[in-house]
C-alpha cells in the first residue's frame, strides 16, 4: 500500500510538473491516440483536454497535407519506436479546434511504456517568433538592400559589415575588406588633424557627421556625407561603430557646374534652369521616399515594437536624409534667389493633392514636435501653375509654419474660392508676428532669419523667394498674425485656365 501511495504521489507530481511547463505535452500512444494532454497543450491548441483524449493526433491537430507522410512512418514507429523525425526538433503547421492554422515548433521523442512504443510531443506555438523574424527579415533586407552605405566596425576601425551598397560604390566586396581598417578608402583629402578630431568626437560617444572623398577599390575617388556613432552594449561600454553614409558625388560634381557657371551670366541662366527641374524632383524625391519609410518604421506600423538599436540605426538614417532634404531645398532658393527671371511652365493641377504631396514631405519633420497638419482644402478645386516652383512656396510656408509653432500645435491649410482669385492659407498656432515684423516680410528687400521654437535655424532666403514666386504667378502674398496667438499666410493666385491668358 505505502508503494501504491508513493507512486500515485509521484504521478501526481509529474503531471503538475507537466502542467506548468509553458510548452504543449502530448503523449500519443502505440495506436495513435492521444494519452496525455496538458494545460498548455488546451491554451495552445484551443483543445479541453476531456474533448480529445482517446482521439487520433492525426485527425485532430495535424493538417491533411500531412497525413500521407505520417502514416508512411506510423507502422515503422510502432513497430521500433523509430522514425525519420523521432529525436528531431523540427517546424511545422498544427490546427487549432476551429481549424486555424499556425506555426508550431516540435521536438519529438519515444518512449517504451508496458513494452509499446508511444510519442512525447512537446510543441511551441511559434508565431509570435515567426512575426519578429519576419520584421527583422524586412528590416535586414531594407539595410543591405537600400539605398545608403552601412559600414558597421570595431571601436579600432576595423570592418565587421558592409552591406551592398557600400560593395556597389566602392567596388570592394565583403570579403576584401572584412578585419582590414577603414583607411583602405583614405584618399589623402583629410588631414591627421581632421581625423583626430572624428575619433575623439565618437570614442566620447558623440555622432561625428561630415563629408569623405574615398578612394575606390579600381582607384577611383567618390564623395560621400557620412554620419558615424557609437553602438553601445546593455552597460553603456561602445562595442562598435556604425557610419551611415550617402554618396554624394552628384552633388559636389552640380557645385561645380554651378560655381563654373557663375562666370558666364548667360549660361549661369541656363543651367540654374535645368538645375531646378532635377533638384525639384529627380534630386528631392529619393529623401522624401527615405524619410517616409523610416518614419512608418519609427511610427512601428509593421505590428512589433523595433528594439533600442534598431530605433537608434532607423534615427541615424532619417537624420540624414532630413539633413540632405534641407541642403537641396536651399540650394533650389539660393538659385531661384540669383535668377534675374524666373521661367514658368504653367498647367492645371489638383490643389488639394499638390498640398497633400507637400504635406507629406514635411509630415515627419511635424511629427518631430507632435504638430497636427491638417489639409482643409476641397477636391476640384485647380489652379494653373508651374507645379515645381508653386509647391517650394507652400513648402517653404508649411516649414516655417512648423519652425514657428511650439510643440502639440496645430497646421491647418485652407482655401477659398473669390470670384477670380483663389486665396490658399497656411494658419498656424505659432508664435506669431509684431507690425513690424509683418511689414518686412511683405516689402523688405534684406535678408535675416530667426530661430524657431527648437532653436531652427533657416536660410533667411525663404519669404523673398516666395514673394518672388508669387508675383511671378501673377499672385500676391497677405499676412495676418498677432504675437502669441499664430499667423495665417495667405497665397492670392488668379483662377485661370491654361489658355485664358492667350486669348
Amino acid at each position: 500500500m505505502e508503494i501504491e501511495k508513493n507512486l500515485r504521489e509521484d504521478e501526481e507530481t509529474l503531471n503538475n510538473i507537466y502542467n506548468s511547463v509553458q510548452d504543449s505535452i502530448i503523449i500519443m500512444d502505440n495506436d495513435g491516440n492521444i494519452s496525455y494532454w496538458n494545460k498548455a497543450a488546451e491554451r495552445i491548441f484551443k483543445i479541453k483536454k476531456e474533448e480529445i483524449m482517446g482521439k487520433k493526433l492525426i485527425e485532430t491537430i495535424m493538417p491533411a497535407r500531412f497525413h500521407k507522410n505520417y502514416i508512411k512512418n506510423f507502422q515503422r514507429f510502432q513497430n521500433t519506436g523509430k522514425s525519420p523525425i523521432i529525436g528531431r526538433t523540427f517546424e511545422l503547421t498544427a490546427l487549432q479546434k476551429d481549424g486555424t492554422e499556425f506555426p508550431v515548433e516540435i521536438s519529438l521523442s519515444s518512449l517504451k511504456i508496458k513494452n509499446k512504443w508511444n510519442a512525447i510531443w512537446v510543441i511551441r506555438n511559434i508565431t509570435e517568433r515567426k512575426k519578429i523574424d519576419e520584421q527583422l527579415r524586412k528590416f535586414s533586407r531594407a539595410i543591405e538592400q537600400g539605398p545608403t552605405i552601412i559600414i558597421i566596425t570595431d571601436t579600432k576601425g576595423n570592418i565587421e559589415y558592409v552591406n551592398q551598397r557600400f560593395s556597389q560604390l566602392s567596388g570592394y566586396v565583403f570579403e576584401d575588406v572584412l578585419g582590414k581598417n577603414c583607411r583602405i578608402l583614405k584618399s589623402g583629402n583629410k588631414t591627421e588633424q581632421e581625423y583626430k578630431e572624428l575619433w575623439e568626437t565618437i570614442m566620447s560617444g558623440e555622432e561625428w557627421r561630415g563629408e569623405f572623398l574615398n578612394k575606390k577599390k579600381n582607384g577611383e575617388f567618390y564623395w560621400e556625407f557620412a554620419s558615424i556613432s557609437s553602438i553601445k552594449n546593455s552597460q553603456g561600454a561602445i562595442t562598435q561603430f556604425l557610419k551611415v553614409a550617402e554618396d554624394i558625388s552628384l552633388r559636389k560634381t552640380m557645385e561645380e557646374e554651378l560655381r563654373e557657371a557663375k562666370e558666364a551670366a548667360e549660361a549661369a541662366n541656363k543651367v540654374k534652369s535645368e538645375f531646378l527641374k532635377i533638384v525639384s524632383h529627380d534630386i528631392r524625391t529619393p529623401f522624401t521616399e527615405i524619410l517616409t519609410a523610416t518614419s512608418l518604421l519609427l511610427e512601428e506600423d509593421f505590428g512589433n515594437p523595433l528594439t533600442e538599436e534598431q530605433k537608434e540605426t532607423i534615427e541615424v538614417i532619417n537624420n540624414s536624409a532630413e539633413k540632405q532634404l534641407k541642403f537641396v531645398n536651399d540650394l533650389l532658393i539660393l538659385a531661384i534667389q540669383e535668377s534675374d527671371q524666373i521661367n514658368m511652365e504653367k498647367q492645371n493641377y489638383d490643389l488639394r493633392k499638390t498640398i497633400h504631396e507637400v504635406i507629406e514631405v514635411h509630415k515627419f519633420m511635424a511629427q518631430k514636435k507632435n504638430i497636427s497638419l491638417i489639409n482643409n482644402i476641397a477636391d476640384n478645386i485647380n489652379i494653373c501653375v508651374d507645379i515645381n516652383k508653386i509647391s517650394h512656396v507652400f513648402g517653404n510656408l508649411i516649414s516655417n509654419a512648423i519652425k514657428f509653432t511650439p510643440k502639440h500645435g496645430k497646421i491647418e491649410i485652407f482655401a477659398e474660392e473669390k470670384e477670380e482669385e483663389i486665396f490658399i492659407s497656411i494658419k498656424d498656432s505659432g508664435t506669431g508676428f509684431s507690425e513690424e515684423k509683418i511689414k518686412e516680410l511683405l516689402y523688405a528687400e534684406k535678408v535675416y532669419s530667426s530661430l524657431g521654437t527648437e532653436k531652427e535655424v533657416g536660410t533667411g532666403l525663404g519669404t523673398k523667394i516666395i514673394r518672388k514666386i508669387t508675383q511671378a504667378h501673377n499672385g500676391k502674398m497677405l499676412i495676418q498674425s498677432e504675437e502669441g496667438k499664430g499667423s495665417i499666410f495667405t497665397i492670392v493666385l488668379p483662377y485661370q485656365n491654361p489658355k485664358s491668358k492667350e486669348e
